[in-house]
């Protein structure tokens, strides 16, 4: 069994999910459990690192904070990769950037989530601020386009992405191809212009203090 533990941050930085999340991560290590800790750094830098006991911790380089959240850009990389390399994926929440990055873990890969309280308002603010890096480089065409038409493309892409001669190409340019489809972009929007006014002015605030 191999367990990816997904902390905010992680001892030495303390708190009461960094506690639990330590004490989870020492007790299933001594019982034999093999472990992997992903959290955020306090820093831009991504450091990997042996814990006393002997696990690997990984901090991801975060830019700094927004609404007591670690803005960390390439924690759905990592998550995504090292999900992959576990049979578990346990998540300790709240924590909005982890929340925005369980969109990586691959559907075949269990996630276990730790439901410590709650800080609904920073997850809404936090996931508007970040749809922009969700939604990345997007193709559109016009609102009156036909609907077999919307579907004809959408089925094209959806295609194109699974396509094994695709990936290979994209895998020998180092192109990390990790598509939303059109239902996807559909349902993120409808999150987006349902933000409440007060959030998305906190969200304004954030981003251009």
């Amino acid at each position: 069994m191999r367990v990816l533990q997904l902390s905010k941050f992680y001892p030495p930085v303390m708190g009461g999910i960094e506690s639990v999340a330590w004490e989870l991560t020492e007790g299933l290590h001594r019982a034999g459990v093999e472990c992997r800790v992903l959290c955020s750094n306090q820093s831009p830098q991504t450091v990997r690192e042996r814990a006393p006991s002997g696990y690997e911790v990984l901090r991801v380089g975060s830019w700094g904070r927004v609404l007591s959240t670690s803005m960390a850009p390439s924690m759905p990389w990592h998550l995504r990769r090292l999900a992959a390399q576990h049979d578990i994926v346990h998540v300790h929440m709240p924590d909005p950037m982890a929340a925005v990055s369980l969109r990586a873990v691959p559907a075949d890969v269990p996630v276990v989530v730790h439901w410590h309280s709650d800080v609904i308002r920073q997850r809404r603010t936090l996931k508007l601020i970040m749809s922009r890096q969700e939604l990345a480089y997007t193709f559109a065409a016009p609102p009156e386009l036909p609907d077999d038409r919307t579907t004809a493309l959408r089925t094209a892409f959806d295609r194109t992405m699974k396509d094994p001669d695709f990936l290979a190409e994209a895998e020998k340019q180092a192109i990390e191809v990790a598509a939303m489809t059109g239902a996807e972009v559909d349902r993120l929007m409808k999150e987006i212009y349902e933000t409440p006014p007060d959030l998305v002015a906190e969200a304004r605030r954030v981003i251009s203090p």
